[in-house]
């Protein structure tokens, strides 16, 4: 009688085995879909706040950009004015030696006793020193007109080479406060880490509720065997 309900209950308790086995791969399956689902959760929020940093980044670093070209052209003026500024010096020099010398020439020709032509040196006639007198007061007077103008125009120079100097400090401390593009290649990089958790949580619950619905059913079916192998 026993070998019989041995055997009678033989393919129950081999099939009481299958489910068994099944069911604890399943729940093992579970454990680490339900895990998946869990990070998915809480990777969410963080992508969600990543993708705004990033956002925030990349109008930061478009702004750095406008910043950066703004210091180039800055860069070029800065150039451009010290380039007038030591032309414009060495006009003032030359006009200054070239007054001198005619300075020089005058003091000479205003002395009747030693008034010579400064071309071949022979004493000069009254009416041709008085000619040449004439016109070195009016190159005399140009000089001055052109160096006044000039030294108008150096200062003006210099002052727009003190405000673009300060400018383009500014502009360098602005660059300096903003974002790193290696900033945002980071985030980025973290935001495909992140996508790919999240994506892989998706497709977690999808699986999750197809595992939940077939645990269900065998460990329904195990319990209507009602334990064979202890019978």
């Amino acid at each position: 009688a026993a070998e019989a309900l041995i055997s009678r209950l033989a393919p129950a308790v081999a099939r009481q085995g299958e489910l068994e086995t099944q069911l604890a791969e399943l729940q093992k399956e579970r454990g680490g879909l339900q895990e998946a689902v869990r990070s998915r959760a809480a990777r969410q929020d963080e992508l969600q706040k990543l993708r705004a940093r990033a956002a925030e980044l990349a109008a930061q670093l478009a702004k750095a950009e406008g910043i950066h070209q703004t210091i180039q052209q800055l860069e070029q003026s800065l150039a451009d004015l010290r380039s007038r500024i030591t032309q414009g010096t060495s006009e003032q020099g030359g006009l200054q030696n070239a007054a001198n010398e005619l300075k020089r020439q005058t003091e000479a020709l205003e002395s009747v006793a030693t008034a010579l032509c400064p071309v071949c040196e022979q004493p000069l006639s009254d009416d041709h020193r008085r000619r040449m007198l004439a016109r070195n007061q009016t190159r005399l007077k140009e000089m001055r007109d052109d160096y006044a103008a000039n030294q108008k125009q150096l200062k003006t120079a210099q002052a727009e080479l003190e405000a673009a100097e300060a400018e383009h400090k500014q502009h360098n401390a602005m660059l300096r406060s903003l974002p790193r593009a290696s900033e945002l290649e980071d985030a980025n990089g973290r935001i495909e880490q992140l996508a790919a958790i999240v994506e892989a949580g998706a497709a977690a619950q999808t699986r999750l509720a197809a595992v939940e619905q077939q645990y269900t059913a065998l460990n329904a079916e195990l319990t209507s065997l009602q334990n064979p192998r202890q019978q």
